[in-house]
């Protein structure tokens, strides 16, 4: 450990006994023919040497630089446009704004009295008030009134006389004699008068003779037709059924499908007919959403009839193999119906 101490205390005495000569003697290290100075990045440039002569370097001729020539094979530029001189527009007149006109008063009338109220329905006049006159006395206290039948006939009247001066008294009249009151009438309703004879109907009139109903135009309407679905094929495996929907065609209104196949034995398969709703589904013999119209029984003996009672198109499949009857099979067929001319 001492010994490290006492080497590098040596080192650092020589370093420094260096440094110290290096600094008082520096012009001894340099030479003319030396390029690095020891002091170089503290000091100025060494001076030039004596013995060359360094002059300045001639001055150059400006020479005025033109522009390259174009090539002979490119399009030569436009010509340049003279600069225009741009004048200041025209200063545009002030145009003098004139007050608005006035607007003339308006006299303001006052507003109208207001109307009074009237009443949809007037009332009546007042009627003056009358006096009432007593009620007539009941016809048990009049007098009794004489029947016509019982009264003496009118005298005859007297002849014309002669103007004269002096009236004539009127001649006396002669007493008529007053009847015997009427017996008092029962206290009965009196019967309704008869009514009236009807008259007799008119004779009737003779009806022409009967003419012959004219003759339709239109043929008698025919029987609905039975077709059994595949003819002697019947309702099996393996028969192409829209290729006989197409040859026995066209389809009519009221037509009765049958469709006979045989109940599942040992050595036969079952079928069914199902009624498919729309092409897509026949396309894809998707039944899910069809309508079963006969099961695996209902096409014994006579088989199962199907009317085509709308003029639309009809879908009809086998549901039987999980789809497999209707699409490997060729179990589907589809008919449209359509009038009867």
């Amino acid at each position: 450990m001492a010994s490290s101490i006492y080497l590098l205390a040596i080192l650092l005495f020589t370093i420094a006994s260096m440094s110290n000569v290096t600094s008082a003697m520096g012009d001894w290290f340099q030479d003319y023919n030396c390029p690095w100075h020891s002091k170089q990045r503290h000091r100025s440039p060494p001076p030039p040497h004596p013995r060359t002569r360094r002059f300045p370097p001639p001055p150059q001729s400006k020479t005025r630089r033109f522009p390259p020539p174009p090539h002979p094979s490119l399009p030569l530029p436009p010509p340049p446009q003279p600069k225009t001189r741009r004048f200041p527009p025209p200063p545009q007149p002030k145009s003098r704004r004139f007050p608005p006109p006035p607007q003339p008063k308006t006299r303001r009338f006052p507003p109208p009295p207001p109307q009074p109220k009237t009443r949809l329905f007037q009332p009546p006049p007042p009627q003056p008030k009358t006096r009432r006159s007593p009620p007539p006395p009941p016809s048990s206290l009049l007098p009794p009134s004489p029947l016509p039948s019982l009264l003496p006939p009118p005298p005859p009247p007297p002849p014309p006389l002669p103007p004269s001066p002096l009236p004539s008294p009127p001649p006396p009249q002669p007493k008529t004699r007053r009847s015997p009151p009427p017996p008092p009438q029962s206290k009965t309703r009196p019967s309704p008068p008869p009514p009236p004879p009807s008259p007799l109907p008119p004779p009737p009139l003779p009806s022409p003779p009967s003419l012959p109903p004219p003759p339709s135009s239109r043929p008698p309407p025919q029987s609905p037709r039975k077709i059994i679905v595949g003819g002697s094929e019947n309702w099996h495996l393996g028969f192409d059924y829209s290729n006989w929907a197409l040859k026995n065609g066209p389809f009519f209104l009221n037509d009765i499908l049958v469709f006979k196949y045989d109940p599942p034995t040992g050595a036969t398969v079952p079928h069914s007919v199902y009624l498919l709703s729309n092409m897509q589904s026949f396309s894809n013999c998707d039944l899910r959403r069809a309508t079963k119209l006969a099961n695996w029984t209902q096409g014994n003996g006579d088989g199962f009839q199907f009317v085509l009672k709308q003029q639309k198109t009809y879908y009809f499949a086998c549901g039987e193999g999980n789809g497999f009857h209707c699409k490997n099979g060729s179990m589907k067929f589809s008919v449209t119906p359509i009038l009867q001319s």
